[in-house]
């Protein structure tokens, strides 16, 4: 109903302004979809993913095809509606799943993305603070230099006719910031045989721009080498 009002008061409306289309160095005639987060309705189906994290296999794989529901449903809506502008219509139905990957899955991706889920508090969490107020550190391991990025969680309803969705963060990142040895380790009274570089010890605005792949790279080493002294020197938390 909400993607039905406003196109009956914006029937203007193009398809990235309800999703976003990338081309980025793709063959030609591919594209990267992703969430259009300034979009009133777009791929995010806020609170779908909320228990994932703790779920068990078949509880995941409901959540998956919920996931899955929402995103082919959108553009069954947007092809075949009658409240849809034939403009809209007619530009999404240029686009298609590739036919040439996921092809034993209906070309459709076989997981879920899952950018944030369970993370350890270890002898040190790591947070915004740490990222654009406090950003050295002696025990440094790893540079992080990614936009704060989270997508909205929720949608709010503020009177009987409007609402508007939250959690939308993205700011910049002017200068790399240092990653903690801490944070990759338990506190050493829980645990001292462990070393966590990717469900790390952070916030949840400090994890928005650790979780990218360059950060995780760089402590997946930096917890290598730190084994490798362990198993030397019989104690994880030489430094």
């Amino acid at each position: 109903m909400l993607l039905k009002r406003l196109l009956a008061t914006r029937p203007q409306t193009k398809l990235q302004d309800i999703i976003d289309l990338y081309s980025w160095n793709y063959p030609k005639g591919k594209f990267e979809s992703n969430n259009k987060q300034n979009a009133l309705i777009s791929l995010g189906l806020f609170g779908g993913n909320a228990e994932y994290p703790d779920a068990n296999y078949a509880k995941r794989a409901a959540i998956y095809q919920d996931h899955k529901d929402w995103t082919l449903g959108l553009f069954y809506f947007l092809l075949n509606d009658p409240s849809v502008p034939a403009s809209l219509k007619a530009e999404t139905a240029r686009y298609g799943l590739s036919a040439d990957e996921f092809i034993d899955n209906h070309n459709f991706p076989y997981y879920l993305y899952v950018r944030e889920a369970r993370r350890m508090i270890g002898d040190y969490v790591q947070t915004q603070k740490d990222i654009f107020t406090d950003p050295y550190k002696k025990d440094a391991i790893a540079l992080g230099s990614h936009f704060v990025d989270c997508h909205h969680v929720q949608r709010v309803a503020v009177s009987k006719t409007q609402y508007i969705n939250e959690g939308r963060i993205w700011v910049k990142v002017d200068q790399p910031y240092e990653v903690s040895y801490r944070s990759i380790t338990p506190k050493q009274k829980e645990c001292t045989n462990l070393l966590v570089p990717v469900a790390l010890s952070a916030s949840h605005v400090g994890f928005c721009s650790l979780r990218v792949e360059v950060t995780w790279m760089q402590l997946g080493r930096a917890a290598g080498i730190a084994a490798g002294i362990a198993a030397k020197s019989k104690n994880l938390y030489n430094k």
